[in-house]
């Protein structure tokens, strides 16, 4: 962990060492590379001013505050819809796929378009985009039924 740290260039206080230290020697926590990995992602986003420092406990407290963030920043249903439908998809999408089928969601155009209603009513693809690269980590390419589709990392169908 301290290694990925250290590529990334960045380090930690002495104060959140600590913290650090007990989720990983925690023997209830979880140490499989997953996890660290996760660990890593939201050691990432402290300063050294951070005062309000927690990390998941295992790997679903990872990937909960994980998700949670990216709500945050692009939108709770938004996020929610996207990242299902990728879940949900038998060996992936592709993005063009992911775009129609979150333009055909009345649910997420609603909350998009809540305060102006657009010519044509189909999510701009950039909003996909942003998402893409907060958690492009997780995310990968492969080739499926002829085209490049977008699945999660380790996903075998």
């Amino acid at each position: 962990m301290f290694e990925m740290l250290h590529n990334a260039n960045r380090t930690i206080n002495q104060e959140q060492l600590p913290i650090i230290k007990e989720v990983l020697n925690d023997k209830i926590g979880c140490n499989s590379p997953l996890y660290v990995k996760l660990l890593v992602d939201q050691v990432l986003l402290w300063k050294s001013y951070t005062t309000n420092m927690t990390v998941g406990k295992s790997i679903e407290d990872c990937v909960e505050k994980l998700f949670e963030r990216i709500e945050n920043a692009h939108g709770k249903i938004l996020v929610k819809h996207a990242l299902a439908y990728i879940t949900a998809s038998k060996n992936g999408l592709s993005e063009s796929e992911l775009e129609d089928l979150i333009s055909l969601d009345e649910h997420v155009l609603n909350d998009i378009y809540q305060y102006h209603l657009p010519p044509i009513r189909r999510i701009p693809p950039l909003l996909w985009t942003r998402i893409r690269n907060d958690i492009s980590s997780y995310l990968t390419e492969r080739e499926a039924d002829g085209i490049t589709v977008v699945t999660w990392y380790g996903f075998k169908s």
